[in-house]
């Protein structure tokens, strides 16, 4: 990845960022993101490097070809009371994840990231994947993203492992109350997201796992 290839560094929301928040946060253009992390800087270059970095250089080179024509910010929060704070004090919002979340509309990501960086690469998947294949349908989206909640990243390869939604689907299969293939990825929004959700989650992801151990994900 070429750094700060893109112009971000001294864009206008940078400034504004650094306007509106604390003199705590490390706020800086990176590759097709803007980094806001309130983490040290040997901290938060850790996971630019190790995380942001190879994850974009996998997703370029086993699935994406669209380049981001926007950025997307990266909020690094190194705590769960400085997270809620500022996604309260930024956006309103209240109802989170303990994990982190991604604000398709504001193209932002808000992450708890003492909770590790598995839904870090999860919500990259999401900001990579619309410029790539804008139509994408949620179970695919969240199937791929979910992949990659517990994943290696590893000479530009990107491969998931089993994570701990995997009980959720082992239970829907013992008491029949998944949902059919077929019927899963025909789902609309509001179907996937409604009822059963952490069901569909689950089924999409171990799906997308199926395809990737046969080698037909790619």
């Amino acid at each position: 990845v070429v750094k700060d290839s893109t112009g971000f560094e001294n864009s206008a929301e940078v400034k504004r960022l650094k306007e509106n928040l604390t003199d705590d946060f490390i706020v800086s253009g990176h590759s097709y993101f803007i980094i806001a992390s309130n983490l040290s800087q040997a901290e938060t270059d850790k996971i630019v490097n190790n995380t942001i970095d190879r994850a974009v250089d996998c997703f370029y080179n086993d699935y994406f070809s669209a380049k981001p024509t926007e950025a997307t910010t990266i909020f690094l929060f190194k705590d769960d009371k400085t997270y809620r704070y500022w996604a309260k004090k930024l956006y309103d919002d209240d109802d989170l994840s303990r994990f982190g979340y991604y604000k398709p509309s504001d193209r932002t990501m808000l992450m708890n990231i003492n909770t590790g960086t598995g839904t870090l690469v999860h919500e990259m998947t999401h900001a990579l994947v619309r410029y790539d294949f804008p139509d994408i349908p949620s179970w695919f989206n969240e199937g791929l993203g979910s992949l990659y909640e517990r994943c290696s990243l590893n000479d530009k390869m990107i491969l998931g492992y089993v994570n701990w939604r995997l009980p959720a689907l082992q239970d829907a299969i013992s008491d029949s109350s998944y949902t059919s293939l077929d019927k899963l990825t025909k789902t609309d929004y509001n179907q996937f997201y409604g009822y059963n959700s952490d069901v569909n989650y689950s089924q999409a992801r171990y799906l997308c796992m199926y395809l990737q151990e046969q080698g037909l994900l790619r």
